[in-house]
């Protein structure tokens, strides 16, 4: 796998005790394969154990993939005290399905590509204008799952 030139991983990962962030990628990915030119992602990692003294923010999480050069969007939604989500992937974004987004994603610009997405908030309900959103970041979407 060394000589991989290109790379498209989407991941869904939970019962972790911390975020997959760019950190992680760059040491276990990135790194390790040379001819890697094109790293194309979309993962979202569910903990169910955070620790409350260090609270990860989307900053944190892309900055070692910004200082690599990469476009990367992230959100990062504390469904309580003791859980939280992280949904990190590459932009411009082009696959054709997104990862289970929450009412916290903030889209970085538009999704042309996706036709299937799945929004899921336990814990906030959605409106009307989070519709909308997804209507104006997702216009050629085909399947929605609420």
């Amino acid at each position: 796998m060394s000589q991989l030139e290109k790379l498209i991983l989407s991941l869904y990962v939970h019962s972790r005790t911390s975020f997959i962030d760019g950190n992680q990628l760059d040491n276990d990915i990135i790194s390790k394969i040379p001819y890697l030119h094109s790293f194309i992602f979309d993962i979202v990692t569910k903990d169910d154990i955070i620790d409350e003294e260090y609270l990860p923010t989307s900053d944190n999480v892309r900055r070692a993939l910004i200082r690599k050069a990469y476009n990367v969007g992230c959100y990062i939604d504390y469904l309580s005290t003791e859980s939280g989500r992280c949904h990190i992937y590459s932009l411009p974004f082009t696959m054709e399905r997104i990862q289970e987004i929450t009412k916290k994603f903030l889209p970085d610009g538009v999704f042309i590509n996706v036709r299937k997405l799945c929004v899921n908030d336990s814990v906030r309900s959605i409106e009307y204008d989070f519709f909308v959103l997804i209507s104006q970041a997702f216009p050629l979407l085909e399947d929605l799952t609420v």
